[in-house]
């Protein structure tokens, strides 16, 4: 009996050890924070009030790093129309982080991680920003993008998306409806796009039901023309009413945003940096961003059907048009209008034929042209033909153009835009802005998602954080 007590107690000494251990290794392993500023908005929202657009049910946050002005409103990001005054909002605290403290015992951060760290500054206080710039890398922002060694490192689609900033989400009911009318518009009077619900637009009507097929008349062009080649010897073999009726029939996105003082009125514009966040601060004039990512959900057909969507970008590489097989009747084709009223030249990248789908499944598509470059993924796979091809701005507005006849559905829209880097306001002297910087053998660039309002390695007084400094990973948020 004595024994088997003295078994049973030393089993419990054991348990009540590993228990004590599993606490004390959680407590040291995995650490919270308060995140206090703005910096990292909207990836972590430090004190902020929430609020909700009585014109178009939007959900927004606006950043209290500084204090509203006396009897300053609130404005929609998404539709500008005036809200309540900012000082009269509910004061909510900012985002819980978890830290893995363990996650840089046995290795280095990577690009794009969201690390914690002690303040170069103020060794007491522990600072939450992103990755960009590992030991002896030369950094350098240029026009909103950043440069590693002279160029600009790519992203995963997890990373994009990670990094991307909300710019319309039609997904909200009445979302961008304002006097204005909805932020998705109609260019042709008569359209064969209509609005099934608020978030869903399709395509039905056939636009060229022709007594000769011009798509096979353009397949049969001799392999060897170039695209403008084959388009002149389709059209010398098609009557004059069938060529006029190969007519493109656009879907355009509106963006919009609010002017100055006095009449304060949301008008159309290209999309820029202007971030609703960051209402209670004087920023300086919006820079024009072209960096943008469309994300859609779209059905897969039972004809030939071509929807091509227009990005603010032109691209330096052209290719020719790669007619659908045979049973493969999908292509979502992204391009570059060089005339205007028939045709398109397209790229190779974004170039993918969505399967056959009699029972009305939908797929995840994203459109991305970050950093230069463009990218198209479906259903979360980067397509196998898909070439990054280096982009220039151009003022050309986000669009959907359907043509040769097609019937399509297009849901969940939403519009993104990527992070814009720039010199943070009122800073002189700032590190990496317009010439390289070159990073030590234990220095790392970090830098806020909230480019015009971060404290980060920018600052001279702030630097690249020291590997010694470096705290952990982040792994959670509440």
């Amino acid at each position: 009996m004595i024994a088997a007590r003295s078994q049973f107690g030393s089993l419990l000494g054991w348990c009540m050890l590993v228990i004590i251990g599993q606490q004390l290794s959680a407590t040291w392993l995995v650490e919270r924070y308060q995140i206090t500023s703005g910096s990292m908005a909207p990836t972590l929202l430090g004190v902020h009030c929430h609020l909700k657009c009585s014109a178009c049910n939007r959900e927004y946050d606006i950043g209290l790093d500084q204090p509203p002005r006396y009897g300053q409103p609130a404005y929609c990001p998404e539709c500008g129309a005036k809200g309540p005054l900012v000082e009269d909002q509910t004061v909510l605290a900012g985002d819980q982080v978890y830290l893995d403290r363990s996650a840089f015992l046995w290795r280095d951060p990577q690009r794009w991680e969201v690390v914690a760290f002690r303040s170069p500054q103020r060794s007491a206080e522990v600072h939450v920003k992103r990755v960009v710039g590992l030991p002896g890398e030369t950094v350098e922002i240029r026009h909103g993008d950043l440069y590693i060694n002279g160029k600009i490192p790519e992203r995963t689609l997890e990373q994009i998306c990670a990094m991307s900033i909300l710019v319309h989400d039609a997904t909200n009911s009445q979302a961008g409806e304002t006097d204005h009318g909805p932020r998705w518009k109609l260019k042709e009077a008569v359209s064969g796009w209509e609005q099934s619900s608020p978030d869903e637009w399709r395509y039905l009507i056939d636009k060229l039901p022709p007594s000769v097929d011009f798509m096979e008349l353009f397949r049969s062009a001799p392999g060897e023309f170039a695209l403008d080649e084959k388009l002149k010897w389709a059209k010398e073999r098609t009557t004059p009413d069938i060529f006029e009726r190969i007519k493109t029939d656009w879907l355009v996105f509106e963006n919009r945003k609010r002017v100055p003082h006095p009449s304060q009125e949301a008008v159309p514009s290209s999309i820029d940096d202007n971030f609703g966040y960051n209402q209670t601060v004087q920023i300086s004039q919006a820079s024009e961003v072209t960096d943008v990512r469309v994300s859609m959900k779209m059905l897969g057909g039972s004809k030939q059907n071509v929807v091509t969507l227009n990005l603010p970008v032109e691209f330096s590489k052209m290719e020719q048009i790669d007619v659908t097989p045979e049973g493969n009747p999908w292509a979502i084709l992204c391009g570059v209008v060089v005339r205007p009223t028939y045709f398109q030249r397209v790229i190779d990248w974004a170039k993918r034929r969505l399967p056959q789908d009699s029972r009305g499944n939908k797929h995840a598509i994203e459109i991305v042209t970050f950093d230069k470059l463009g990218i198209c993924f479906v259903d979360g796979i980067q397509t196998s033909d898909s070439k990054p091809v280096a982009t220039i701005p151009s003022p050309r507005p986000i669009s959907f153009e359907s043509w040769w006849g097609c019937t399509t559905s297009i849901s969940d829209l939403r519009v993104y835009r990527d992070i814009y880097f720039t010199s943070p306001v009122g800073l002189r002297g700032a590190l990496a802005i317009d010439e390289p910087f070159t990073l030590g053998p234990d220095e790392f660039f970090v830098l806020g998602d909230n480019s015009e309002l971060a404290v980060d390695s920018r600052y001279p007084l702030y630097g690249p954080v020291r590997a010694k400094l470096l705290v952990g990973k982040l792994i959670g948020v509440k």
